[in-house]
């Protein structure tokens, strides 16, 4: 194959599932949805910067090894299980601590920090899986890149994102804190995706677990965070009945509209037109997942750590009365 359509297929083979994937995981942010250019920047950080950075990391602390060890093995194994899960989860979680710190107020729910983790995780692997699918065809040829492929973007489809997801999701625990442990939450968020990916490359240098039955640890891992994602969704459709609910009391919203903000077919059919009325349809149901979070911040939180909480929610309430007009 000539190397400038190995250079394009194996970019294609590594990035169009994990967009595939990523397009697929977003499905569950259904009622409060993130800005698009946070979104695409978390994936392009994963794919980009902290795959970049991994690669110059990685690969110095494995000649490192080597230097001091003189084993091509002892460099390898090392590098896998004790430098690249800090390094990777490290340069994977800046990305996040940067959104909990500049875009804080995009953090509304835990579910929004598993799914930014997810993101940065699915664009980092897009790039690992590139360069494994391009080493796979140049010592194996077509039956190398197959194999790769279905290894990387098959059995260990969700590995990245999973992990990045617990770093996500400790800092969200932080950002919506109700007490001093939950502090704690992004360093024990960090230090399991550490421990897990450490965990997973050792096992993957033992034989004896290499194969099927690291396959069956792993998507157990992965069916245990599809499980936690749907119940997230769930939650938050709850959280919308919840705090919106009094709003159609107050004569807000119609109780035709509070069901409709409130279901799963309610969004679809807001997204399903065309145009200016499917433009108004998809702010209106934003603006009323931004007034049911900023309400629920303000219930649990407190005044005092929410101290934009209450502006924000009259300002949503006329931008949703201006709205119905």
């Amino acid at each position: 194959m000539p190397s400038a359509a190995l250079v394009l297929v194996t970019i294609l083979l590594g990035l169009a599932p994990m967009l595939l994937y990523a397009a697929a995981f977003l499905l569950f942010d259904r009622f409060e949805r993130e800005p698009p250019a946070l979104l695409i920047g978390a994936f392009l950080w994963g794919a980009l910067v902290a795959a970049a950075v991994a690669w110059v990391v990685n690969t110095s602390c494995g000649v490192a090894l080597f230097w001091v060890t003189g084993s091509a093995e002892a460099a390898q194994r090392g590098t896998a299980v004790l430098v690249a899960p800090l390094v990777e989860e490290s340069v994977k979680g800046l990305a996040l601590l940067l959104l909990a710190w500049l875009w804080r107020r995009e953090l509304d729910s835990l579910l929004d920090g598993v799914l930014y983790g997810c993101l940065v995780g699915f664009g980092f692997a897009a790039s690992e899986n590139a360069s494994y699918i391009w080493h796979g065809y140049t010592t194996d040829g077509v039956n190398g890149l197959v194999v790769t492929t279905f290894v990387r973007v098959i059995l260990l489809a969700f590995l990245h994102a999973g992990l990045t997801a617990l770093t996500g999701l400790g800092l969200a625990r932080a950002r919506l804190a109700r007490g001093p442990a939950d502090r704690l939450a992004p360093l024990l968020g960090f230090g399991a995706a550490v421990a897990l990916h450490a965990a997973h490359n050792l096992l993957a240098n033992l034989p004896v677990l290499a194969g099927l039955p690291l396959t069956l640890l792993d998507w157990s891992g992965f069916a245990a965070l599809l499980a936690y994602l749907a119940w997230l969704a769930w939650r938050e459709g709850w959280v919308m009945r919840e705090q919106l609910a009094p709003e159609v009391a107050a004569g807000l919203l119609s109780a035709a509209e509070f069901r409709a903000v409130c279901s799963l077919g309610g969004h679809l059919a807001a997204r399903a037109g065309w145009g200016r009325q499917r433009r108004q349809e998809v702010r209106f149901h934003h603006l009323c997942g931004e007034l049911a979070f900023r309400k629920l911040h303000l219930a649990t939180r407190g005044a005092d750590r929410e101290p934009h909480a209450a502006t924000d929610i009259e300002r949503l309430r006329e931008q949703l009365r201006a709205a119905r007009m």
